[in-house]
């Protein structure tokens, strides 16, 4: 029930992470990044037999491997424009953000290679602090991103 509930969490995280694209200026990529994860997030929510396909697996393991490309390159994206600019203020990059995104994607497809690649059900095989974990940082990028809206709002 706990991997339902992460899955039912990132699927609407990554669906808004998708939508807020829509004004950027590389937006399909961006919703194509967020849009992927999400799909897959969904699909283990409405049909969790998928993971007995090993071409699904595949798919993800290649996903993986895209994501963690893509990141490499924006840390190195950012690591360039931090060094050129001495007041540079990551916190209001557009860089940090996408690679905060980019991070996210990519712990979150790790825990989904690993519960997926185990042979016994996962309810065994997970220990409860894990499966608080995984809940936990499912929830973790929205609190975050209500958090950074509140401040932009001057709430908090």
């Amino acid at each position: 029930m706990h991997w339902k509930i992460a899955n039912i969490i990132m699927t609407i995280f990554l669906a808004f992470a998708a939508f807020v694209q829509h004004n950027d200026v590389d937006y399909v990529l961006w919703i194509t990044i967020y849009a992927i994860p999400c799909f897959m997030s969904l699909f283990q929510v409405i049909l969790p037999i998928i993971n007995r396909y090993y071409l699904y697996h595949i798919i993800i393991r290649v996903l993986l491997v895209i994501y963690i490309l893509l990141s490499t390159a924006f840390s190195y994206e950012f690591a360039i424009k931090s060094y050129s600019n001495d007041s540079y203020n990551p916190l209001h990059s557009e860089e940090v953000r996408e690679l905060l995104g980019l991070i996210i994607i990519v712990i979150w497809i790790l825990i989904s290679v690993y519960y997926m690649s185990s042979e016994l059900p996962t309810d065994v095989i997970v220990s409860q602090k894990i499966k608080f974990g995984v809940v936990g940082f499912s929830i973790t990028p929205v609190l975050v991103w209500i958090y950074y809206i509140l401040h932009q709002m001057k709430l908090c």
